[in-house]
């Protein structure tokens, strides 16, 4: 094998293998726990009442999906940012830690409680608020 041919069998290969990392990225977007928290985000911003139900498993119009949107909503409405900071995954369970910066230069820190139910990560409003309540947020 000549240089030319090396040369061309390594850009091959470089670019299947960069290929390859695109399509595993790709499918595997919007697929954890903290996407799922983000989106929840996102619907609440948006709003896009069917993006919330599908991160929440469809829990709307319970008492604590109802407050837990309300806390977080009223964050984003005074412009406050968020960042995933911790992602912490123990089987079909996980928690995601979200600090939001208020224009203010406060800072909350609020844990949600996720589960997966039937291959997606969905937020338990119930569990989340219980968190909230432990820490003292909001």
């Amino acid at each position: 094998m000549d240089a030319g041919q090396k040369r061309t069998t390594s850009i091959v290969s470089a670019s299947a293998v960069a290929l390859l990392t695109l399509c595993v990225f790709f499918v595997s977007l919007n697929k954890g726990p903290a996407s799922a928290v983000t989106r929840f985000h996102e619907g609440l911003s948006r709003p896009d009442a069917a993006l919330v139900r599908d991160v929440t498993g469809g829990d709307v119009n319970s008492a604590a999906a109802l407050d837990l949107r309300a806390r977080i909503a009223y964050l984003l409405r005074i412009g406050s940012r968020f960042q995933v900071t911790r992602v912490e995954k123990v089987r079909a369970n996980a928690q995601v830690l979200v600090v939001y910066r208020s224009p203010g230069g406060t800072t909350y820190t609020v844990p949600f409680f996720l589960r997966k139910t039937n291959g997606s990560w969905v937020i338990d409003s119930e569990t989340t608020l219980s968190l909230i309540a432990r820490q003292g947020v909001g």
